[in-house]
């Protein structure tokens, strides 16, 4: 694999307070968008950042699939849809969307649930880079439905490979088999149409229990070797557990190399309530990062690759304290700076009539940096149920963006989109040069040369070999420097 180096401008010193509102985002740091017409309920689920600064916004809205797309400052580009919108309908069909995925050439991924008629299936659709549905994709005029277990499945997740192939993780409850719910997964063409090179059939579903044991998945990643991890929950009697398995790229089986040889990993962060993920990262040395919820608080855990709980990370393995019972959180959005610090967000239930929006800060090591906590205007109390953060993306100058649903003024029953940027930390900043050994000087038969070995794709002993490094050097051996380079220059390393 050849290595890449991202290569633009450093953030700036940090003249704003860490996690307080960027107000150079829409005049006062937030922008609420109505998508559909009159009183309609749009509420936001996932959000994309495009190479060119542009933030896409995706959600449900009256039934249909909706998308917003915002110019860099908050305002709308009125070159995406109509006004900045799209609104996509499809005959006598329910839509939900939960997800979405940008491709490369701008194209956008959304994943969810159709109910046409009596019938629940999983759903996919895709919108070309202007906003328009791209017609060609799927099996149905721009859509695919696979029936996997005959009918009760909600594609939950999506990811895309290296490819151009479409993963979608899902909850899958059918009527036939299985009889409870499993992780299940859907792999698609680039076209949008069932991979049956993926498990002979293009579908996959996995148990952690018999019988009326309930699980699903909430989120999915890819790993550099294909292989695909899946996070959710999993019924462990009273309470759930958050559960990860991973899967071969092929699909055929759970990989045996992961969460001794079962392929699944179970893990209760805090006893005695709820333990139950919705997001999903992959950090660049393999590790996996899944943001939860425990109880009423938000929660996460991170595991090494073969599945076992990294003790290096926060209180061996798990961070975020634990809520009550009486009540449920949700950690809606995960967003890892280069560095492995992140934000989780979501919203928390500590007590009747206190729901709130919650955001973290956390370092690369799971200790806690700050809250992000700003005043919002506008209630996330919508339809009798708490509305939190459902999204998060981190800017390559370190600011963080939220989405959410944000009750309508006036009416508790509705909702708008919510987009609001943070300023970042100062774990953001960036120390890249070329001086990669660190001696203060950068020499082409040191630091040069390194850099061309590791952009050919050697690693290890392969990158040092025959160089004679001076003794100043702070970086002289392959573990030093891939850590430097990754951490500080943004490579992708193997």
């Amino acid at each position: 694999m050849v290595a890449v180096l991202v290569v633009g401008p450093l953030p700036a010193a940090l003249a704003q307070t860490p996690g307080s509102l960027d107000t150079s985002f829409g005049g006062v740091g937030f922008v609420s968008t109505a998508v559909s017409t009159g009183a309609g309920d749009d509420r936001a689920r996932a959000m994309m950042l495009q190479p060119d600064g542009k933030i896409v916004v995706v959600g449900a809205c009256d039934n249909n699939f909706c998308l917003v797309r915002y110019h860099s400052d908050g305002t709308l580009d009125s070159s995406f849809g109509i006004g900045g919108r799209v609104n996509e309908t499809r005959a006598s069909t329910t839509l939900t969307a939960y997800s979405a995925a940008l491709q490369p050439d701008g194209k956008i991924v959304v994943v969810g649930n159709c109910i046409v008629g009596l019938t629940a299936t999983m759903c996919a659709t895709r919108f070309m880079a202007d906003g328009s549905l791209d017609s060609a994709f799927g099996t149905s005029a721009g859509w695919t439905l696979p029936n996997v277990t005959s009918g009760g499945d909600v594609a939950k997740a999506v990811a895309l490979q290296t490819d151009g192939k479409i993963v979608l993780a899902d909850v899958c409850t059918g009527f036939a088999s299985p009889t409870a719910a499993d992780f299940c997964l859907v792999r698609l063409n680039n076209n949008g149409t069932l991979d049956t090179t993926f498990n002979t059939t293009g579908m996959v579903t996995a148990s952690f229990g018999g019988g009326a044991v309930n699980q699903g998945a909430n989120a999915v990643a890819i790993q550099t070797d294909g292989k695909i991890v899946a996070a959710g929950y999993c019924d462990a009697g009273t309470y759930d557990n958050i559960c990860v398995a991973r899967f071969l790229a092929n699909g055929t089986a759970l990989d045996g190399t992961f969460g001794g040889g079962s392929g699944r990993v179970v893990t209760q962060a805090v006893a005695s309530m709820h333990n139950r993920a919705y997001s999903l990262a992959l950090l660049h040395n393999g590790k996996i990062l899944v943001g939860a919820e425990c109880g009423s608080a938000t929660c996460g855990a991170r595991y090494n690759p073969d599945g076992t709980l990294d003790a290096s990370f926060a209180t061996g393995g798990v961070f975020g304290p634990g809520g009550t019972t009486s009540y449920e959180s949700l950690s809606g959005g995960l967003a890892l700076a280069f560095d492995g610090s992140f934000v989780l967000a979501g919203w928390s239930n500590p007590g009747a009539g206190i729901d709130s929006r919650r955001a973290f800060y956390y370092s690369p090591a799971g200790a806690l940096v700050a809250a992000l906590i700003s005043p919002l205007a506008g209630s996330w109390y919508i339809d009798g149920q708490a509305r939190g953060w459902s999204a998060a993306v981190m800017q390559p100058d370190g600011k963080v963006v939220l989405a959410a649903p944000q009750a309508q003024s006036g009416d508790s029953t509705k909702g708008d989109f919510l987009v609001a940027r943070y300023h970042g930390f100062p774990s953001d900043a960036r120390n890249c040069s070329l001086d990669i050994d660190g001696d203060g000087v950068v020499l082409a038969t040191t630091d040069s040369l390194m850099h061309a070995r590791i952009a050919l794709g050697m690693t290890g002993s392969a990158v040092t070999s025959g160089i004679t490094f001076a003794p100043n050097a702070l970086r002289s051996n392959w573990a030093a420097i891939r850590t430097y380079l990754v951490t500080q220059c943004a490579m992708v390393i193997p």
